[in-house]
């Protein structure tokens, strides 16, 4: 599991998603002013799910997010909760949760961002695996850790999935109070393009003949 506090990337290090960095921006901002949710009687946010294919910049934006929240970062995959023995992936997801909020108060932050990459290999609509139980036993400890998610002045936890299978996951993983809202990371456009190569060539020389839109075009 990767552990960082994601200072190094902010969201204007992020190019070519306009959209989904104002969706996530606006919906961090739920957690940015917990204090003023919570006295409108809001409930806190505890999930939110990034759909799109792979290569579009996922993993970034919560990065991003993090460092908009000021929040410890934990980045994990979907694939290192699949074992063939029954409750070891349900003891990683208690673990992971455990292991948030203990690195929030070690680095005296009281919020954490949970990332969970291929979330759809840990949250697989329950009985798709008909040879053991494995997948549903650690589904249903997210569920459970989720569930029980308490927004509070101290800590605050938010756990970011990122998949390009929503539709291979469980429909309970969607129900309001888990992550029931998505934002869309789609495929840039060419103004999308040219930002994220302009973003990748700003500390790099050019030849003079170098027309950056030219190969956003192409």
């Amino acid at each position: 599991t990767d552990v960082s506090t994601g200072s190094q990337v902010t969201f204007t290090d992020v190019g070519g998603q306009s959209t989904a960095k104002n969706e996530l921006m606006e919906a961090m901002d739920f957690v940015n002013d917990r204090d003023k949710v919570e006295h409108l009687g809001i409930r806190p946010l505890k999930g939110i799910l990034l759909s799109g294919p792979p290569g579009t910049g996922k993993t970034l934006l919560a990065k991003a997010a993090a460092t908009y929240t000021d929040s410890v970062f934990i980045a994990t995959s979907g694939s290192e909760f699949v074992e063939m023995y029954a409750g070891v992936g349900a003891k990683r997801v208690r673990q992971l949760f455990r292991q948030a909020r203990e690195k929030a108060m070690q680095q005296k932050k009281n919020s954490a961002i949970l990332f969970i990459d291929e979330i759809e290999v840990l949250g697989v609509k329950r009985g798709s695996h008909a040879s053991h139980m494995e997948y549903d036993q650690t589904l249903n400890q997210l569920l459970v850790e989720m569930d029980g998610l308490t927004s509070s002045s101290d800590f605050q936890l938010l756990v970011i999935g990122a998949t390009n299978r929503v539709d291979m996951i469980d429909p309970a993983l969607l129900r309001p109070g888990r992550f029931d809202r998505v934002v869309q990371v789609g495929m840039p456009d060419k103004a999308g393009r040219l930002q994220i190569l302009e973003l990748h060539t700003r500390n790099k020389p050019l030849a003079d003949d170098v027309q950056l839109d030219i190969i956003a075009r192409e």
